[in-house]
């Protein structure tokens, strides 16, 4: 059967049974694609990392009148540009490979976690 995606779910070879997809927010600026430069984002008090441009701070949206500012193109080290709202967090993109090892593209379709509890529960009766 080839692997193929159903709301949270990601069947395919290999993969745990009731582990969880989607979306996931970036809370460390190791996190952001290699390349791009760290020094143009923060971690906001939500513990999410967001673009601010060079020189701001997440706090100064309503006071340098910044929300709504997109950066400029920023490109990675593989040659990906990307693109980033004020103060919006950044979704973590997991970069995909070939079988030869290149470079494929990021998807943000990541491992969340399992529907498969981490305990056994057993009940008796007598």
């Amino acid at each position: 059967v080839p692997s193929y995606r159903f709301g949270p779910f990601h069947i395919r070879e290999g993969e745990e049974l009731g582990a969880m997809f989607g979306d996931r927010f970036i809370r460390d600026l190791d996190d952001l694609p290699p390349g791009i430069p760290r020094n143009q984002f923060n971690v906001n008090d939500d513990g999410y990392v967001v673009w601010v441009g060079e020189g701001n701070t997440f706090r100064d949206g309503i006071a340098n009148t910044l929300w709504g500012l997109e950066s400029d193109p920023l490109t990675d080290d593989r040659g990906v540009e990307h693109g980033y709202k004020w103060g919006m967090p950044i979704k973590f993109m997991n970069p995909q490979f070939d079988a030869e090892g290149n470079f494929t593209g990021y998807d943000t379709f990541v491992k969340n976690g399992s529907a498969v509890p981490d305990f056994n529960l057993g009940f008796t009766s007598t």
